[in-house]
């Protein structure tokens, strides 16, 4: 995927994440001085600053071949 556009991606995840207790009703200025909630918002832009070069993906990857498995017997 595109540098860009994974950027993009993460970013609007990440924002929609984090306004997620200002939409369903709390007030902005009370729940912003929150403690808890601002360690929340800092470790989750923290992690998605960190998701960007960790370069994971959600692919299926490669299929293990199942005639190459050894079978160690112990008896």
């Amino acid at each position: 995927m595109d540098p860009v556009l994974r950027f993009v991606f993460i970013a609007i995840a990440s924002c929609v994440y984090a306004a997620l207790p200002f939409l369903v009703g709390l007030d902005f200025g009370r729940s912003f001085l929150h403690p808890a909630l601002i360690a929340l918002i800092v470790v989750l832009f923290a992690l998605s600053g960190v998701s960007f070069f960790a370069g994971g993906n959600l692919g299926p990857g490669v299929r293990e071949a199942r005639g190459n498995r050894w079978s160690f017997s112990f008896s």
